[in-house]
């Protein structure tokens, strides 16, 4: 694990969403976004837009233990040896 670059989150085997229906099995969706919530600074109304981030993308799952991902924070330092404008894109991006 290093930190800043590895996302790794709890995992129940077993759980009902909103509607009270079985969450799904999380096999095959490797490569999905993790997304994360910014703290509210008081300034604006809650919206989706203004709080939620994409944070990372989804590399593994090993049911009721963990969600393993890796912080988009990585993708820009990849992304600052080619291509550093690109790379300030994305990091402007994820700040906000």
């Amino acid at each position: 694990m290093r930190e800043g670059l590895d996302i790794l989150l709890n995992h129940r085997e077993r759980g009902e969403d909103l509607d009270g229906g079985e969450l799904p099995n999380l096999r095959g969706v490797s490569g999905a976004s993790i997304w994360g919530v910014v703290p509210n600074s008081g300034d604006c109304v809650w919206s989706a837009q203004s709080r939620l981030r994409v944070i990372g993308v989804q590399t593994s799952c090993r049911s009721g233990s963990y969600i393993r991902g890796k912080s988009w924070e990585l993708v820009t330092r990849v992304f600052k040896r080619f291509d550093e404008r690109a790379s300030e894109e994305i990091e402007a991006a994820l700040n906000g």
